[in-house]
């Protein structure tokens, strides 16, 4: 039996900029690949520092994040889950494009997110669990590599935040200061591979009110900065139904928008398998792969030795 949650009542009653649930974040980044596109086919954020109260001592980064999975709604509603389904939009106000999004994901890491709009075509992105790949109208297919790939695979961790040392190889917890209007720990988490992403927890609540992350691709080094808001709780779960994210530094706002989530339902066959345009790509890349390395051997003494054998 499905499950599906559209919401009607914000966390609280807060007007603050809500929490960012860690297993959301691939929507929120496809947005932010969406984006990307949009600048390129038309053509440091800070807060104040506080001085934590002087009977309050700073925590750890390990308890600061395990407080924040407990305030998310912690571990046990997630192990009734199975998969899900985001349905939702995209906006870049700043140049008058829209496109709706949909998520889909299943355990253990499996990704499907697929999108479109009149202005930069269809954007589909996706990880089996090993692969990780996007395909778009502009770029065509590409495979992610290196530190992209190693993001993205985080992403699909269905579990997500909850899922923390299975991809962070420590976390900081560098300082008070303030997010979102409110007091916060600022926690530094820097992932096995990939660059380090700052993380800023409230500290009345445990919620994440900001994020801090570089995307970095074949376009270079992408700093983005994730204020989501808006948050329901869903399955026992509390899912930010809106995200503002600010780009490289300013110079582009994205908003995306959550309408509803499904749980435990019917996902059409093969949805997370790799699509034919990239496993043509990697049929290429492993005969490339191969020539280069048939030249190396040819380059060894042990080569030319069979060459000149030939020529007798």
């Amino acid at each position: 039996m499905s499950t599906r949650e559209t919401g009607t009542q914000g966390h609280g009653g807060r007007s603050a900029e809500g929490c960012r649930a860690g297993w959301t974040a691939s929507f929120a980044l496809a947005a932010a690949a969406l984006a990307v596109m949009a600048l390129a086919a038309a053509t440091a954020l800070t807060a104040p520092a506080l001085t934590a109260p002087a009977d309050q001592a700073v925590p750890s980064g390990e308890t600061v994040i395990e407080r924040a999975v407990a305030a998310l709604g912690g571990r046990a509603p997630l192990e009734k889950l199975r998969n899900r389904v985001l349905y939702g939009a995209m906006e870049v106000p700043g140049l008058g494009i829209e496109a709706p999004l949909t998520l889909y994901q299943a355990r253990p890491d499996l990704q499907y997110v697929q999108a479109s709009s009149p202005a930069i075509g269809s954007v589909t992105q996706g990880c089996d669990g090993e692969t990780c790949w996007e395909s778009s109208s502009l770029q065509g297919p590409r495979i992610k590599k290196d530190g992209e790939r190693a993001m993205s695979m985080r992403d699909a961790d269905f579990d997500g935040l909850a899922n923390w040392r299975r991809w962070y190889a420590k976390v900081d917890s560098v300082a008070a200061d303030t997010a979102a209007g409110v007091a916060v720990w600022r926690v530094i988490m820097t992932p096995k591979e990939g660059e380090p992403e700052a993380w800023y927890f409230d500290q009345s609540s445990g919620l994440p009110v900001k994020e801090k992350q570089t995307i970095v691709n074949e376009m270079g080094a992408i700093p983005i900065v994730s204020y989501p808001g808006d948050f329901r709780r869903a399955a026992g779960i509390l899912v930010p139904f809106r995200t503002r994210q600010v780009m490289m530094n300013g110079l582009q706002t994205v908003v995306m928008a959550v309408d509803s989530v499904a749980y435990n339902v019917d996902i059409p066959a093969g949805r997370f398998d790799l699509p034919p345009e990239i496993r043509a790509l990697m049929a290429k890349q492993a005969a490339a792969d191969s020539a280069a390395a048939v030249g190396d051997s040819s380059r060894t003494p042990w080569g030319g030795a069979l060459r000149e054998e030939k020529r007798k």
